[in-house]
């Protein structure tokens, strides 16, 4: 996919600003976890695709140590008081627009920022079904990114990807 560079250099203007930079080439990725964490509708509509508050916590944490980490950038279209249940026990980051770059931007651009800032990361996981998730993954893969670093998603509470309920995310290998 071809992003526009105007919503890419803002992305990347925030990222050199707030989030760790590579610590060398041979490494893949920023220094940052990302994720799309789906929320409204999905919770609305009582779905078993994506974690309570408390589920995603539960599965960042531990994912944040184990792959080094120590920056989470949430990509989500949940209320504010929802990530600031995800601050109490996560080091979160997300890109807020300015009102005027939300006029500029659109909420279609501020959308393309945040896939440019989880494109970006070390390490990303994502929310299934989603569109959203499934465009980061795809433009990760063409980048390069491996699939254990990319195809991952959240999971309801209790369950592991792999599980019944749960299924690991779909591969489609770049050609």
């Amino acid at each position: 996919m071809v992003f526009a560079r105007h919503l890419k250099d803002e992305a990347e203007k925030f990222m050199r600003a707030n989030l760790p930079k590579p610590e060398n080439d041979e490494v893949k990725g920023w220094k940052y976890l990302s994720t799309h964490l789906r929320r409204k509708d999905y919770v609305w509509y009582d779905r078993k695709d994506v974690p309570t508050l408390q589920g995603a916590v539960d599965q960042l944490k531990p994912l944040l140590e184990s792959q080094g980490l120590d920056v989470l950038f949430v990509a989500s279209d949940a209320p504010e008081d929802e990530i600031d249940v995800l601050r109490k026990e996560l080091p979160v980051v997300r890109y807020k627009p300015t009102p005027e770059k939300l006029r500029e931007f659109g909420d279609g651009g501020v959308a393309i920022i945040d896939q440019w800032i989880c494109i970006n990361a070390r390490y990303f996981i994502g929310s299934e079904p989603s569109t959203f998730s499934y465009r980061i993954q795809e433009e990760r893969l063409l980048m390069g990114f491996t699939r254990e670093t990319t195809s991952n998603r959240l999971c309801y509470d209790g369950l592991k990807e792999g599980d019944e309920g749960c299924e690991r995310t779909s591969y489609w290998p770049p050609v």
